[in-house]
């Protein structure tokens, strides 16, 4: 019994020197990535550029063809829907890819806003099943592949990154 008050009162002593070891230990460069609990290092993601401003003509093919969908959420919510557009070539083929993060009431929930992902075949987007709502428009690349597609790290609502792994058909 007295090992054991003898270890509490250690822990209470101690207990902020232990808090604050613990957040730095979180906030570290080295992301527990929650699929098969991998080791992602964060510096070695590259990040996507966000923009509201640039990349207008993606924007606008995006606007197209979600054209339905926006004119409908603005009708309901007399607001404009905020498309932030990053560019980058998920599939390797050499071609700059689109991938619209919807800033609006009509796509954000608790979790965060809706991503989609559009691939360039020649000018013409294509969305491929990417499912996902994010916190904050922040997702990255990295040099692994999967099925010839890099692979994705993306921050959920908790603050975890996770990897994502093309399949072939999806990211998951």
């Amino acid at each position: 019994m007295r090992g054991i008050r003898e270890a509490l009162g250690i822990f209470r002593r101690y207990r902020v020197a232990l808090f604050l070891l613990l957040f730095v230990l979180t906030a570290s460069q080295t992301a527990l990535a929650e699929n098969k609990g991998t080791q992602i290092n964060t510096k070695h993601i590259k990040w996507l550029d966000f923009s509201a401003t640039k990349y207008s003509y993606e924007r606008n093919l995006v606007r197209e063809l979600e054209k339905e969908d926006i004119e409908e959420a603005e009708k309901l919510t007399k607001q404009k829907v905020e498309i932030l557009i990053a560019l980058e070539d998920i599939n390797g083929d050499g071609i700059m890819d689109v991938i619209a993060y919807f800033y609006h009431t009509h796509y954000c929930g608790s979790l965060g806003c809706s991503v989609e992902i559009y691939i360039n075949k020649k000018g013409q987007l294509s969305p491929i099943n990417f499912a996902f709502v994010l916190p904050e428009p922040k997702i990255g690349i990295i040099k692994s592949k999967s099925y010839g597609w890099y692979d994705l790290i993306v921050m959920d609502s908790n603050g975890n990154y996770r990897k994502l792994k093309w399949n072939g058909k999806e990211y998951k």
